[in-house]
């Protein structure tokens, strides 16, 4: 019902078209209204952009202070030893209060050559710049079969 009411509030109320300024003739303006769950999922696709981009203090900022001191040693070391990237698949909300959250994720991590799908309970504090992760405790870790890589100058072999 939530969902509905908020779709119906972008589109009916929301959205509207600037028929005065030439520049916005014809297109749809939204309101800049997010629900609480978009942006727990928000903290979680940053924290996933951080990591990939191996950038330790933007992939810290998506935590509580708590989750910082237990990952700061050992995310620098994992950016430092393995070249990482991270996808989120999908998130689905589990529970919600004012000041707590907690959903479902779904996403690739790659380090270096070995590819894990992960499924995860992560669990977000409300905190006044926004929602931070807590905790993550993860269900299920699957690790697909390192990719072939070729190496031409090596007798045009594959390896693994």
């Amino acid at each position: 019902m939530r969902k509905a009411l908020l779709m119906f509030l972008l589109f009916a109320a929301g959205a509207h078209a600037d028929e005065s300024d030439s520049n916005f003739a014809g297109r749809v303006q939204m309101l800049d209204v997010a629900p609480a769950n978009f942006t727990m999922a928000a903290a979680v696709q940053s924290a996933a952009e951080a990591a990939s981009e191996e950038n330790l203090a933007a992939f810290l900022n998506c935590f509580t202070p708590s989750a910082k001191r237990r990952l700061r040693d050992k995310m620098a070391m994992t950016f430092l030893q393995h070249s990482v990237s991270m996808t989120v698949i999908d998130t689905h909300v589990l529970a919600e209060t004012k000041t707590r959250g907690e959903i479902a994720v779904k996403y690739d991590v790659t380090l270096s050559e070995t590819r894990y799908t992960c499924i995860s309970r992560v669990e977000l504090a409300k905190e006044p710049d926004g929602w931070k992760i807590n905790h993550e405790k993860v269900v299920i870790a699957n690790t697909a079969a390192p990719q072939r890589r070729c190496f031409p100058c090596a007798g045009g072999r594959c390896r693994l």
